[in-house]
């Protein structure tokens, strides 16, 4: 589930805008924080030496929020699956590929993404990854659920063939 979160961010424009957002705040307040501080310790001290010591403050504490809001994320989300599901160790479900659409079961709750709803299936080191439109999901099967590669090429074969066919439903309305 943590993962499977991490990569819908990565996609989302508006995590990665809050995230350059919250870099290029936390620089400004280190770096102006960081001009008074120096101004202070060393008021004898050149302007030039206070620019350049501020920048490098700001530049540090940019990069340390990059690195750390990632870790900060995967912390919550372990809390938040420990919390909704009692665990934070990997939860199995179950993926069916349809004519229809992608059906989904977890827990006793079942969810359909239709094709229409599909953008691009992509297949990474460890799973196959579904990718819905307007960033509206993603269904990640782990490559270990297959009891062998020739399985696992069957499955996706399928799913590209379910998505290739023309569907007789209408498109999805634009988010709001």
């Amino acid at each position: 589930m943590v993962d499977v979160t991490l990569r819908a961010l990565q996609r989302s424009a508006t995590y990665r805008a809050q995230r350059t957002r919250n870099v290029l705040l936390l620089a400004l307040v280190l770096g102006i924080g960081s001009f008074f501080a120096f101004s202070f310790a060393l008021s004898g001290g050149s302007l030039q030496t206070k620019i350049l010591l501020s920048v490098f403050a700001a530049v540090i504490g940019g990069v340390v929020q990059l690195f750390s809001e990632r870790w900060n994320i995967e912390r919550q989300m372990h809390a938040y699956c420990e919390e909704q599901f009692g665990t934070d160790e990997p939860i199995n479900f179950q993926v069916k590929l349809a004519p229809t659409g992608i059906l989904t079961e977890r827990q006793g709750t079942q969810v359909n993404f239709v094709w229409p709803n599909v953008e691009e299936i992509a297949e990474t080191d460890d799973s196959i990854d579904f990718y819905m439109r307007n960033n509206s999901g993603i269904v990640v099967v782990r490559k270990r659920a297959f009891a062998s590669a020739e399985e696992m090429r069957r499955f996706l074969a399928l799913a590209a063939e379910y998505l290739a066919q023309p569907h007789s439903f209408a498109e999805p309305a634009p988010r709001v």
